[in-house]
């Protein structure tokens, strides 16, 4: 049975943590949905909505966590059929900003996400440990003033804390820490550290080692497990849109992107370039419109999402793991 509490607790505690963190990556959070509305969406889709997603839904009808972190689509984009996805399963968000789908089962309501076709048991509580692991790397990554933080959670802030006293550390040193550790410890020590740290000590180590470290986190919680990868690729992703800033900056690019394609990179708003991070980067037409992708609901309404760029990679990150924090190991379908 999930904890109701901690749920609830953690994602308001995310929230805190995005409005912190507002300069660094965007975040949006809707107004709360009712039951009611839960009520006629399972009434006329003909699934149920998992309880503990419904306290999720009980704050926010819909939520973007630090721009391509986390999206959670609002009740009214809850079930759309989407390809690659099984019918047995209702799409309800996506992670990581490489295709990854948050889903539930219609008839278990077993929480999965599905990658490139491929079915990982997921949790609630598993996503929110997700996105508070991702809020940690955007406080080492950003500017924010650490008496800023002094009103969050005490476990949250020790954490912070640890990891804004991390910077003047060598990754030799803590590469060469993490191998004369064992299982226990290692474990301590990666989720202690900022993604950003874990992927180049990762990046520093033999494949093997990686593997045998994540089959040791896989058999005590596969959540945990896949987690870190998320984390991981996620750092990657925007490790290659920042490199990308640069490669424009001296007017070159590894990609032909148009003007608002280029737009989105800088994050251009109003304002001029406001956040660290480069944007969710879509598709255009020769009209520079962004290209619509239809897709039908379960009660046949017609939905339109704006298409993506696609990012897979050279290397499994599963069986590759050292890559999974490589930029260098993504590349755009395009």
């Amino acid at each position: 049975m999930y904890d109701k509490i901690k749920n609830n607790v953690l994602f308001n505690e995310i929230r805190r943590m995005c409005r912190l963190l507002s300069k660094y990556d965007k975040s949006s959070f809707n107004s709360a949905a009712n039951d009611d509305e839960m009520s006629r969406l399972e009434q006329t889709a003909s699934f149920k909505i998992p309880e503990e997603l419904k306290e999720i839904y009980r704050i926010a009808d819909g939520s973007q966590i630090l721009g391509r972190t986390a999206h959670i689509y609002s009740l009214s984009n809850v079930g759309c059929k989407l390809k690659d996805i099984p019918d047995e399963y209702v799409v309800f968000g996506e992670i990581v900003g490489d295709g990854e789908k948050l889903c539930f089962h219609e008839n278990t309501g077993e929480i999965v996400t599905i990658h490139d076709g491929r079915v990982f048991r997921y949790s609630v509580r598993g996503f929110l440990e997700y996105c508070v692991d991702q809020c940690m790397d955007g406080f080492f990554m950003s500017k924010v003033d650490m008496a800023a933080c002094l009103d969050l959670r005490s476990d949250i802030l020790q954490t912070i804390q640890k990891i804004y006293n991390l910077k003047s550390v060598t990754i030799g040193e803590l590469a060469d820490k993490f191998l004369q550790a064992g299982d226990a410890d290692k474990e301590v020590m990666m989720f202690d550290l900022p993604i950003i740290i874990r992927a180049a000590i990762f990046g520093s180590l033999e494949n093997a080692m990686c593997v045998e470290f994540l089959n040791y986190l896989k058999n005590k919680d596969e959540v945990i497990a896949d987690n870190l990868i998320r984390g991981m690729r996620r750092r990657a992703i925007d490790n290659y849109f920042n490199r990308e800033r640069k490669f424009l900056d001296d007017s070159n690019a590894s990609f032909p992107w148009n003007l608002k394609q280029i737009r989105e990179i800088y994050n251009f708003n109003d304002e001029g370039m406001c956040y660290q991070n480069a944007g969710v980067v879509n598709t255009y037409d020769s009209f520079e419109n962004i290209i619509k992708e239809a897709s039908f609901n379960r009660i046949g309404e017609r939905k339109l999402f704006d298409k993506k760029i696609g990012i897979t990679y050279l290397y499994d990150v599963y069986t590759n793991v050292r890559y999974a924090g490589n930029m260098n190991n993504i590349k755009l379908k395009g």
